[in-house]
């Protein structure tokens, strides 16, 4: 198993174990809130809310049953989303029926049904002279939480500043990074790219955590992105040599520039690197077919250009026979332009021996010099 899979199967771990556990030391206090949601629901239709809010009393009701099955049968997440629905709708249900609205007639039964009991402000079952000032009209929450001292209760169970009712992991403290801060529940690896946020960061320590890794097999443990590997200011995306540092533009974004094969004159196509034959033969060298080919290139773009290939030797050897080698030489030059689509009117051939040398012949680096073909330009000659 790869680090990447091994660090998200340990996240996911570790959230499962939280979850379970999470789940289980909230089954008390999920009891106690279907147990004030029922109250609150029933409430609410005493005060008439099958005339004024049937839907949400419907709804608040049918949940609160559903919360209720959920949670004997053990699953706590399902349970949580009803109950969700239950406090949402059995809260709207007890707003939409103020008693004095829709009791007087009711809906089911002829008579309207009894007021909140004297003395109970908020209809929570706690008597006014029971609850402190503050909360006498505010109904207890029956959260599992302090649910006899009849005033709504909002603890922070994991003190990490979140109340319960609105932290998805009342046992987990928040981890406070920057994301997704208001759930409650710490984020292990932000950025889901398999590097836990402990070891989300480049070489430099610069964090990472919000930034996923780029998986292009550069530097992909860091858990770093890495949008210009080679740094030549050319994007990855655009880069077609992403690890080579290169120039902009021109056909192959990003690559490195090329040397010059040729160079065009007035008089000639120069060669920056010599044709190499086989040893005493007129084959050419697969090493050289670069240079020929650039050659072809520039005949191509050039279709005036004429040239006369010359083949030269240096001074060891019997002067017929390396006149001899040069002209054979020259013409395996022609007939690799002429078999890659030059036109051959455009081509002659002609061996000059030793004849032409540019240098002394006076040592071998000198002679290498002097071996050599050229490509003279002839469309200008009568």
């Amino acid at each position: 198993m790869s680090r990447r899979s091994k660090g998200m199967a340990l996240g996911k771990l570790s959230l499962a174990l939280a979850v379970v556990a999470s789940g289980c030391s909230q089954v008390p206090q999920m009891r106690g809130e279907i147990e004030g949601l029922a109250k609150i629901a029933e409430q609410a239709e005493r005060n008439g809310a099958l005339r004024c809010a049937p839907r949400e009393l419907a709804m608040a009701k049918s949940h609160l049953s559903f919360a209720e099955v959920e949670l004997d049968q053990g699953f706590f997440a399902r349970a949580s989303d009803h109950l969700s629905i239950a406090k949402a709708n059995a809260h709207a249900a007890y707003d939409l029926s103020p008693p004095a609205k829709c009791a007087e007639r009711g809906f089911i039964e002829e008579e309207a049904p009894p007021p909140p009991k004297p003395g109970d402000c908020d209809g929570d079952g706690f008597l006014d002279p029971e609850e402190t000032e503050q909360c006498r009209c505010e109904p207890e929450n029956f959260n599992g939480f302090e649910d006899d001292d009849g005033c709504p209760d909002d603890p922070d169970t994991d003190g990490d500043g979140i109340p319960d009712s609105k932290d998805a992991c009342v046992l987990l403290p928040e981890d406070k990074d920057g994301y997704l801060d208001e759930d409650g529940c710490p984020d292990i690896d932000n950025d889901l790219d398999g590097i836990l946020d402990a070891n989300d960061k480049d070489e430099t320590g610069r964090s990472c955590i919000n930034d996923p890794e780029d998986p292009d097999g550069y530097e992909d443990a860091d858990g770093c992105p890495e949008p210009d590997n080679d740094q030549d200011k050319v994007p990855d995306l655009e880069d077609q040599c992403p690890n080579e540092p290169g120039v902009q533009g021109g056909d192959k974004p990003g690559c490195p520039k090329k040397p010059s094969l040729v160079i065009v004159t007035e008089k000639e196509i120069k060669i920056t690197q010599q044709i190499h034959f086989e040893f005493d033969k007129d084959k050419i060298r697969s090493e050289s077919f670069p240079i020929l080919d650039a050659i072809v290139e520039v005949l191509q773009q050039n279709p005036k250009i004429k040239l006369e290939i010359q083949g030269h030797t240096d001074n060891k050897g019997a002067p017929a026979y390396n006149k001899g080698l040069s002209d054979r030489r020259a013409a395996a030059v022609k007939k690799y332009l002429v078999a890659k689509g030059i036109d051959t009117n455009r081509l002659t051939s002609k061996g000059y021996g030793m004849e032409k040398p540019i240098v002394p012949n006076t040592s071998d680096q000198n002679r290498a010099l002097n071996r050599r073909v050229q490509f003279v330009r002839t469309e200008g000659s009568p």
